[in-house]
């Protein structure tokens, strides 16, 4: 559940949509929705998109919350697309973000925390090593 917003907060320009097992169109659940509003994200324009609607291409890098769905999903990549977990970047490092679908509501607070440490950890190093190489 990886709300644009975030990304378009620290900068990225294009960030890539949420690839899930859902039913394209899905909307954020109502815990996800408020968790969001908390810390000033409006979700309401959220659309979910099934995995099989996207188009991975070479040098895609897809990140994951949970070390299963790295394993899940590797197989389907193209050559040249590679995989994080989410949490590796995030300030405390947490490897396995546990997806908050059916833990108790307020759980959505720490997850949103760790997205968000992790986009601005992972945009850091983006602008550090990748935009200077351009300069």
């Amino acid at each position: 559940m990886l709300p644009r917003a975030i990304p378009r907060q620290t900068g990225f320009l294009r960030p890539l949509p949420k690839v899930t097992a859902c039913i394209n169109g899905d909307l954020a659940i109502e815990a996800a929705e408020a968790a969001a509003i908390r810390v000033g994200i409006d979700m309401s324009a959220h659309r979910a998109t099934a995995r099989e609607s996207f188009t991975m291409q070479a040098r895609d890098l897809v990140i994951v919350m949970e070390p299963e769905q790295a394993k899940r999903l590797v197989d389907d990549f193209p050559d040249g697309v590679q995989c994080s977990l989410l949490g590796l970047w995030s300030r405390p490092c947490r490897p396995h973000v546990e997806d908050p679908y059916g833990l108790p509501d307020i759980y959505f607070d720490t997850y949103f925390a760790l997205i968000s440490s992790a986009v601005a950890s992972f945009s850091i190093h983006i602008k550090e090593h990748f935009f200077a190489k351009l300069d």
